[in-house]
This record gives C-alpha cells, sequence and structure tokens, in this order.
C-alpha cells in the first residue's frame, strides 16, 4: 500500500547547491510550502527555519523555485524533496555507484574521497522512513568538475545512466 506520497530528488554538484545569494531570493520562494517535505544532506528541514538558511548555508540554488513551484502544481499531493548535492564533486568518481573506485578518484586528483552516492541513500532513506512512496523523478544538475578532465567527460553519459 503506497502511502499517497510522492517523492521527488534534487541531485548533483555545484549548480544543485546553488552560488546565488539569498538577499537575491525574491519573498515568495523563502518558505516550504506546507505539503512538502524538504530534506537537504540527510536532514529534514524545519519549518520555523527559513527554506535559504536550512543547514547554516546562506546561498540558493534550484530548491526554492522548484518546491515553490511543487506546492503550487502538486498543491493536493503529499510530496517529499529530497536534495544532496556538494560543489566540487564529481559523477565519475564521487556519485558513481554502487562502489567506492579509488581509481576513478585518482583519475579526479581526489585524496579523500566524500562518498556523495552512499551519503545520498542515508538521507534518502531517512527521509522516506518506513513509508512508501511513487518514485516521480530525479532532477540532476552539473557543475563543471567532470568537464575539466577528459576521462570523466567521455564518460559522463554512462555516470548518468549508472547513477
Amino acid at each position: 500500500m503506497v502511502d499517497n506520497i510522492e517523492i521527488y530528488l534534487l541531485l548533483g554538484q555545484s549548480n544543485a547547491d546553488g552560488r546565488a545569494y539569498v538577499t537575491d531570493l525574491p519573498a515568495e520562494y523563502v518558505n516550504v510550502p506546507t505539503n512538502i517535505e524538504y530534506w537537504y544532506r540527510g536532514n529534514r528541514y524545519n519549518r520555523t527555519d527559513n527554506v535559504v538558511t536550512f543547514g547554516g548555508f546562506y546561498r540558493f540554488g534550484p530548491a526554492p523555485t522548484l518546491l515553490s513551484k511543487l506546492g503550487i502544481c502538486r498543491h493536493d499531493k503529499r510530496i517529499i524533496v529530497v536534495q544532496h548535492s556538494y560543489g566540487g564533486s564529481s559523477l565519475y568518481s564521487s556519485w558513481h555507484s554502487p562502489l567506492y573506485d579509488s581509481n576513478r578518484a585518482a583519475v579526479m586528483g581526489e585524496t579523500v574521497s566524500i562518498y556523495q552516492w552512499y551519503s545520498f541513500l542515508n538521507g534518502f532513506f531517512a527521509a522516506l522512513g518506513n513509508r512508501e512512496a511513487v518514485y516521480k523523478t530525479v532532477f540532476w544538475l552539473q557543475g563543471e568538475q567532470d568537464a575539466t578532465n577528459a576521462t570523466a567527460a567521455q564518460d559522463y553519459y554512462n555516470g548518468l545512466v549508472n547513477l
């Protein structure tokens, strides 16, 4: 039995995290709609906080607009949005699933990997809990990390399929 919940995933690198300053965010995008449960890097958004300062960050990306528009267009649905994004991470190594590969990390010059795939899964399962949901879509936003390396750039399509 599905709990009549839709789940949307917002994943990626620096463009998903965002680099715009909160002072530039229009007021109508500051609060998360009441029908949406928003999770960022494994932590649930507290409605007493302002969405753009959640987690202590003072920059924003696509999340405020996505949350607002989903709240309007899907107002009759219960929604979970799980965001896991990390600037400077690489689809080729940091997001490579299902296993961390030290050879891929070496290609990207990573000495210590922040393995985004497992971090994302931990956050995803924390958000879902024991509820069942209908998986709707994944939004993947790329930064520049994979474009700076010929091996990673050539493998980009395969990386998306693998993800």
